[in-house]
């Protein structure tokens, strides 16, 4: 018997192994057309499989949900934010061995990483930093572009370096980031993960349990899973400071999804 989560087909939704195929049948006829216009025939034929790769939680067109069954390794991207606040308790509710680990790569301010500190304490897990030095300048604007790229290969190798070979990754990525960003789009974490599984020799499992959720149910879910006094210590604001500046895109944002969600962010009670 398998000890890996149980995956549970979403009713109407392709699957994610079915996604994968297509996906591959694709690149196949890609090759061949290439192979015919250089005049090589190709035989439609197969290669040879990949290592397998687990599905992880995506958007309604490419997904399937992880049902909380399965042990091993977890570690939770933690970057002291609403999104992977909640995405560390969501975590902590299905699985026994759960980190926190987040990455300071001289982000504008540590305000993110002392609140990340903090989220970690209140949800009772372990919690490190891993400083990565980039060779150039970094912070030219509030994100960092291919970040979450880069922090999964961190927490990967991280999960990959413990007991056993094969680890869990959670990233708090939500529905607006997937359309603003490619590295937290589920067909990008579905290549990532594949790449992961092969370039460390072990099983990574992504899983994005929120990345077809927009923030106001990111905050319900913070309500159900009893975390308020985790969102409450939780830090969203591109500036650093003692209280958030409320006029940048994330404070904005982070509002919005409190108000269409009917609560009061406890930043203001």
């Amino acid at each position: 018997m398998s000890n890996g989560p149980k995956i549970v087909e979403v009713p109407g939704v392709p699957s994610l192994a079915d996604e994968f195929a297509a996906f591959e049948r694709e690149r196949q006829q890609r090759r061949d057309r290439k192979r015919a216009r250089a005049g090589v025939p190709g035989d439609g034929a197969p290669r040879r499989a990949r290592a397998p790769v687990r599905p992880l939680r995506a958007r309604g067109g490419v997904g399937a949900a992880v049902a909380g069954e399965g042990g091993g390794v977890t570690t939770v991207l933690l970057s002291g934010g609403l999104d992977s606040t909640v995405a560390l308790f969501w975590a902590r509710e299905r699985w026994a061995d759960v980190s926190a680990m987040s990455v300071d790569y001289k982000q504008k301010h540590r305000r993110e990483l002392a609140s990340a500190a903090h989220v970690a304490a209140l949800a009772g897990v372990s919690h490190s930093v891993k400083r990565l030095e980039y060779p150039w300048p970094v912070m030219s604007g509030p994100v960092l572009a291919g970040r979450n790229s880069v922090l999964l290969m961190i927490a990967a190798s991280h999960d990959a370096s413990k007991a056993g070979g094969a680890g869990r990754v959670i990233i708090g990525a939500c529905a607006a980031d997937a359309l603003a960003f490619v590295d937290c789009r589920p067909e990008y974490l579905l290549i990532k993960q594949q790449e992961l599984t092969l370039g460390l020799g072990c099983p990574i499992e992504l899983v994005a349990p929120f990345v077809d959720r927009t923030k106001a149910q990111i905050v319900q879910e913070a309500r159900r899973l009893g975390a308020w006094d985790a969102v409450a210590a939780s830090w969203s604001c591109y500036e650093g400071g003692d209280r958030p500046c409320g006029a940048c895109g994330a404070c904005m944002y982070r509002a919005e999804g409190f108000a269409r969600a009917g609560e009061v962010d406890p930043w203001h009670a």
